[in-house]
């Protein structure tokens, strides 16, 4: 990845000739650790990736902290980029939605990370998050009773141009848009990178208790497991044929967070972004003693990665997938390879793991 260093204000930087526009993106996650370092990659390169909106799922977090936590970053990132940089961002609706479901609920130990990252010295100095609510624009011809979901929806219905849509958190939002507005929500989507399935590989759902016959390692993967109906809906819809990247653990179990990547962020530790992606990712460098995954890796930020730079990954083309929506069976939320599937998803499979971690510490300089 190449990031320019230019002082020229944003506007600039859009029309020169030698810089190409910046892609509209529109980020949907679910407030964990990943997704919110992910929203950092994502501020952190505005010469690439142009944010028209964000919103929040209640899944992996309690979506008050995590809102907060992308309020506050996200006005961090913006004011500092403005003063330290001459770069102005644009400021864009951030969403809380109000879906739910009551079937695989996130363990209450991860959901509370947001609460944690709401601490982070880094997002709380006081010149760059200060009235940090006041910056955040509603989406137009919308108002106050209208569901972070619905507004998500018209950030497409409204747009003159198709977005690309990243989704880091399970397919919940996604799902009710294309259930409530059909073919006009999906005509304005340019393509969606999802971050969720296990492919060829074992997946990442552990369950333990006295209720649970066989503890142990499952089939699904935790995004795809908290709403695997939504997951179904979105993944194998006609609708969106041909738009589907999937970031599935074939991918993802190739960028680890290890204590040595977190630690590399030291060396930029006169930057925000590197205080708060380094601090972040320090929380979850435990998990490489064991439990729950039995290590930590950078899904989200990966999947993210891709919208800024899409040499990092090669893809299988076109791979039908389908995925399991039987609560009876241990299965559940699996998405597997499916011969007979009308359509295929593109699977990210070959992963330049050097080049991602490279554009993170690139990233982590930025303001």
């Amino acid at each position: 990845m190449s990031r320019s260093n230019s002082k020229r204000p944003r506007s600039e930087e859009s029309t020169s000739a030698t810089q190409p526009r910046p892609v509209p993106v529109v980020l949907d996650h679910d407030g964990g650790v990943d997704d919110l370092v992910a929203l950092a990659l994502l501020l952190a390169n505005p010469s690439k990736v142009e944010l028209v909106g964000v919103i929040v799922l209640d899944a992996d977090c309690y979506v008050n902290d995590a809102y907060r936590v992308s309020g506050k970053l996200t006005s961090t990132v913006r004011r500092a980029a403005a003063a330290k940089r001459g770069v102005h961002i644009k400021p864009f609706p951030i969403l809380k939605s109000t879906l739910s479901h009551g079937g695989h609920p996130f363990p209450h130990e991860w959901r509370v990370d947001a609460k944690k990252m709401d601490d982070l010295p880094s997002l709380n100095v006081p010149k760059w998050t200060t009235g940090w609510e006041a910056d955040i624009p509603t989406v137009p011809n919308t108002d106050a009773n209208t569901p972070g979901e619905e507004a998500f929806a018209q950030l497409f219905l409204q747009s003159p141009e198709p977005i690309s849509l990243c989704v880091t958190g399970p397919l919940t939002n996604v799902a009710y848009c294309l259930k409530t507005h059909g073919a006009a929500f999906a005509d304005k989507v340019k393509e969606v990178v999802i971050m969720g399935g296990a492919v060829d590989v074992e997946g990442n759902v552990f369950l333990e208790g006295p209720d649970v016959k066989e503890p142990g390692m499952l089939a699904a993967e935790w995004n795809i497991y908290w709403d695997a109906v939504s997951a179904k809906a979105v993944i194998e819809s006609p609708l969106l044929k041909g738009k589907v990247r999937l970031f599935s653990l074939d991918a993802t179990n190739h960028v680890p967070v290890t204590s040595a990547v977190c630690q590399e962020f030291g060396k930029y530790n006169d930057s925000l972004i590197a205080q708060f992606i380094g601090s972040s990712w320090a929380m979850c460098t435990h998990l490489e003693l064991g439990g729950y995954g039995k290590g930590y890796y950078a899904w989200d930020v990966l999947t993210a990665a891709h919208v800024v730079d899409s040499g990092l990954v090669e893809f299988e083309p076109n791979v039908p997938i389908t995925v399991e929506i039987d609560p009876t069976k241990r299965s559940e939320g699996q998405t597997r390879r499916d011969l007979t599937g009308a359509h295929g998803v593109d699977v990210a499979m070959k992963i330049d793991a050097e080049r991602f971690y490279m554009m993170t510490y690139e990233a982590a300089q930025f303001v």
